[in-house]
């Protein structure tokens, strides 16, 4: 397919983001060959193209290195695909200026798999997704004891917001009910009792993860606060549709106090950043039951069809019952 006219399809395309274990089921042919013909076939009648993410690649290298090649073959078979080059976190907040994520036509997707570039950044960020991790691990150990009053209001998420980023910085004090009495006041937030108790709550939660997350910004010369007051922009769901998602999914698994932490969980998010700018997504059972406790997911410029990851043959109607472009 000649540069120009992939191009071409690329601005019509409909998008498919397979979940990384449905792609390693059609790699290690756990998937019958009928139905993927049938899906190519369909993806192809309806214009629709695979789209891989970095987050892809990141999922198969923190596995058996088989995992890696059994990947790649399952993508070939959907070439030419669509691979991310500008993600959510470069392109959002959205604006009249940029207004969709970046994609580029990919029709060799085992060498940028295999490239020795990529080897570093992959290294750097399985070493960040295990002290994400460990923060998780040690945040649910102080949670899972009981089980917090909500904080729903604007007012409440503000004052949290603000103790947070303060215990982070460490300039006050370590207690969080001290933190929250002073921003509290100083701000003038008004909370019932009951959601300051939720607050401070998990901020003793959150507080037993700071280590692990001081850390990786220190390995990673990251800024934990500058992030943090970033993290109070995503609830404009307009502005940052992908942000937003992840932020409901990340919401919705720390009120589970009886779940336990997936070293996956971080990538997963990552992963939901993009079903904004899908049209058909799969993700795992987990991942799916959290979007859905989400109030008005269909925020982004293509809101997803997603689909429980294992259901190709949900996956193949989703994609036939595409509109025309």
């Amino acid at each position: 397919m000649g540069r120009a006219l992939l191009t071409s399809v690329m601005l019509v395309a409909r998008r498919l983001y397979l979940d990384t274990a449905d792609l390693l089921d059609i790699g290690d042919g756990k998937v019958g060959a009928d139905i993927v013909v049938a899906l190519v076939s369909a993806m192809a009648e309806t214009k629709t193209m695979l789209v891989v993410s970095r987050e892809h690649v990141q999922d198969v290298s923190r596995g058996i290195a088989s995992a890696v090649e059994s990947f790649v073959r399952a993508v070939e078979g959907f070439q030419p695909v669509l691979a991310v080059t500008d993600g959510p976190d470069t392109i959002e907040p959205l604006s009249a200026e940029r207004t969709d994520i970046g994609l580029a036509p990919c029709t060799n997707f085992r060498e940028l798999v295999y490239s020795d570039a990529a080897r570093p950044w992959l290294a750097t960020m399985n070493a960040a997704y295990e002290q994400l991790h460990a923060g998780q691990i040690a945040a649910q150990r102080v949670s899972s004891s009981a089980v917090a009053p909500p904080v729903k209001s604007r007012k409440g998420n503000d004052l949290f917001l603000k103790s947070f980023i303060t215990l982070c910085r460490g300039w006050l004090s370590d207690e969080p009910n001290v933190v929250v009495s002073y921003w509290a006041q100083k701000a003038g937030i008004e909370v019932t009792p009951r959601e300051r108790e939720g607050i401070v709550f998990r901020l003793r939660a959150l507080r037993a993860a700071l280590p692990a997350l001081k850390q990786l910004a220190d390995e990673n010369s990251m800024g934990v606060t500058d992030a943090l007051q970033r993290w109070g922009q995503w609830t404009d769901r307009k502005a940052w549709p992908g942000h937003w998602l992840a932020l409901q999914v990340a919401a919705a698994r720390s009120r589970n106090v009886q779940r336990s932490p997936q070293l996956s969980d971080a990538l997963d998010l990552d992963h939901v950043r993009h079903f904004p700018y899908m049209d058909v997504a799969t993700c795992d059972g987990n991942t799916l039951n959290c979007i859905g406790l989400a109030a008005a997911t269909k925020v982004g410029p293509r809101p997803a069809v997603i689909i429980k990851c294992g259901s190709m043959n949900g996956v193949l109607e989703a994609v036939r019952a595409q509109p025309s472009p």
